[in-house]
């Protein structure tokens, strides 16, 4: 099931928003209670996200990670369909550069902590500079480059 089929399920069973978690992700509680408080502050949002590792300080810009975002199911389909193709990193900026033009908001709650698992970063040396090597399976690399090539 891709991201956008299941927020097509979500909208045909009455939901009005999506929670979307990573297997390796972590929500503070409260988290949804949080997000809703932001979804009423403005109308204009269609994606909250959390904080990520605490480490995010921008309130809105123009991308979030899908885990740990909670989305308003009405506006989000009401910018069109989502690359079904995409997997992984890309539905990320996919998703949000369609709310964007949509002329709706991202938006990040600093108070919802999210623990999510990028793999493990290494610092290296190459050619004298340094590199960071990020530990992601073997099968998220060849999915990536799977996607690359459409």
């Amino acid at each position: 099931m891709t991201l956008h089929d299941g927020i097509c399920y979500a909208q045909e069973n009455g939901y009005r928003y999506v929670l979307t978690l990573d297997q390796d992700s972590i929500l503070q509680d409260g988290a949804v209670n949080e997000f809703k408080k932001i979804f009423a502050m403005d109308e204009k949002i269609a994606l909250c996200g959390a904080n990520v590792n605490g480490t995010m300080k921008c309130l809105h810009g123009n991308a979030l990670i899908t885990s740990g975002t909670m989305a308003d199911v009405e506006k989000v389909l009401g910018c069109g369909n989502y690359d079904r193709k995409l997997f992984i990193d890309l539905v990320d900026y996919d998703i949000c550069s369609k709310v964007l033009r949509g002329g709706y908001k991202l938006t990040l709650c600093q108070n919802v902590k999210l623990i999510h698992n990028f793999g493990e970063q290494q610092k290296r040396k190459c050619f004298g500079r340094k590199i960071f090597i990020f530990g992601y399976s073997p099968q998220r690399i060849f999915l990536w480059q799977e996607i690359v090539r459409y």
